[in-house]
């Protein structure tokens, strides 16, 4: 499976891990099965912070109305949701700060608070923090 998600061990955020070539069919699928897993869970809230790791992934083959589609489908669940605020740290590297930044781009009408970082640390403590 190219997209791992999974609730971080201390509880407070949850990690997507993208890995290999991802395809646009792929991305919507995988997070509809994974918010609809837990939307009843008392582990997580639909406004639970994410880690989105996209250093191993392989975006060559998504396109820009496959990114938009992905955008459009979570800024579509935050809202039914009542989500007003959600944090996303991406941790990015060469190949995949593109696909992030028109991920950003989809998303500027979204609740999701995106910021970019090179450190798995410095992302996990502006996700924890509470500021």
């Amino acid at each position: 499976m190219p997209i791992n998600i999974m609730i971080h061990e201390s509880g407070k955020y949850f990690i997507t891990r993208w890995k290999g070539k991802i395809y646009d069919a792929e991305m919507v699928p995988l997070y509809k099965v994974f918010y609809a897993a837990f939307e009843k869970s008392h582990l997580w809230t639909p406004e639970f912070p994410e880690l989105a790791d996209l250093t191993m992934a392989d975006f060559s083959e998504v396109t820009s109305s496959g990114m938009s589609e992905l955008a459009l489908w979570i800024s579509s669940y935050y809202k039914r949701h009542g989500i007003y605020s959600k944090k996303t740290a991406v941790l990015t590297s060469e190949n995949s700060r593109t696909a992030a930044l028109f991920y950003e781009y989809w998303t500027s009408d979204s609740p999701e608070n995106i910021r970019f970082f090179n450190s798995r640390e410095e992302a996990a403590e502006w996700l924890t923090n509470q500021t």
